[in-house]
């Protein structure tokens, strides 16, 4: 892989400007994008998620680490994993509390995410943040993600 072309696979790689329309439309579509995606998470459909939500390769950061999704079998595996560790401490689903949306062009966007996972008798697992580059390619998708504190959410303007 080319570096410009692994800087594209990360959202690295600036685009022209979208126009305002333009910002609008794309932000209504990426809100639309996160109600499916935390729709598919909650509801352990980590095959719609690794097929359709996750751009592969992508990269994953959390407190534990540093992951490369290298292809649609890494992301399923990895998606598959989480909900698993999840489900053995009694999860129901996730809750999106806030997100900040900023695009940055026709085909790249980053969105600052704060959210809780919740167990089926309504106590919270963990609230936490996620930042989130995304791409368009015919559809918006996640390219690369950096799971925080959720009182550390990037300022996004």
């Amino acid at each position: 892989m080319t570096m410009r072309a692994a800087l594209a696979a990360l959202g690295v790689l600036m685009a022209a400007p979208a126009s305002s329309g333009d910002d609008a439309d794309a932000r209504a579509a990426i809100d639309a994008f996160f109600e499916r995606y935390y729709g598919a998470f909650s509801g352990d459909d980590c095959e719609r998620i690794a097929r359709e939500m996750v751009r592969a390769p992508a990269v994953m950061a959390t407190p534990d680490g540093v992951l490369t999704l290298s292809d649609e079998a890494s992301v399923l595996a990895t998606y598959q994993k989480i909900r698993g560790d999840l489900a053995a401490d009694g999860y129901s689903h996730s809750e999106l509390l806030e997100s900040h949306i900023s695009v940055l062009g026709p085909t790249t966007a980053l969105v600052a995410t704060r959210f809780r996972r919740v167990r089926g008798d309504g106590s919270v697992i963990v609230e936490a943040g996620a930042t989130y580059t995304l791409v368009y390619e015919g559809q918006w998708r996640i390219a690369s993600a950096m799971v925080h504190p959720g009182d550390r959410l990037v300022s996004l303007r």
